[in-house]
Parts: structure tokens; C-alpha cells; sequence
């Protein structure tokens, strides 16, 4: 009975340690997935900040360039 008890310990610890194995794993696939969205989700807002910085550019030049226009006249 010593020797069955010493077998199922065995296969316990092996199951456990599969499982340990797995769940590294699928922390590296989360923590990887998690940096990507954080990385595209920068980009995003970059691009959504440069735009506007862009358009208000934009604004400003013909703002200033319609101002000097009506002080010619």
C-alpha cells in the first residue's frame, strides 16, 4: 500500500507541475497580448493628438492669413 500511495504522490505532483507549466504560459500570452493593446491603444492616441495639433495648425494659418487679408482692405 506504501508503494501505491508513493505513485499517486507521484502523479500528483507531476499533474500539479503540468498545470504550474500552463498557467506561466498563459501568463506570458496575457501579459504579452496586454503590452500589444497598450501599444496600439498608444499609437492610437497619437495619431488622434497629431491630428488635432494639425487641424488647430491649420486653424490658425488661415485665421491669420484671413486677418491680414481684412486689414489690406
Amino acid at each position: 500500500s506504501g508503494t501505491q500511495t508513493g505513485l499517486k504522490a507521484s502523479g500528483a505532483a507531476a499533474q500539479l507541475e503540468a498545470q504550474m507549466a500552463q498557467m506561466h504560459s498563459a501568463m506570458r500570452e496575457t501579459r504579452a497580448t496586454s503590452l500589444r493593446a497598450a501599444q496600439t491603444l498608444a499609437e492610437s492616441y497619437t495619431a488622434l493628438v497629431s491630428g488635432v495639433l494639425i487641424g488647430m495648425s491649420d486653424a490658425l494659418r488661415q485665421g491669420s492669413a484671413a486677418a491680414k487679408t481684412t486689414r489690406k482692405k
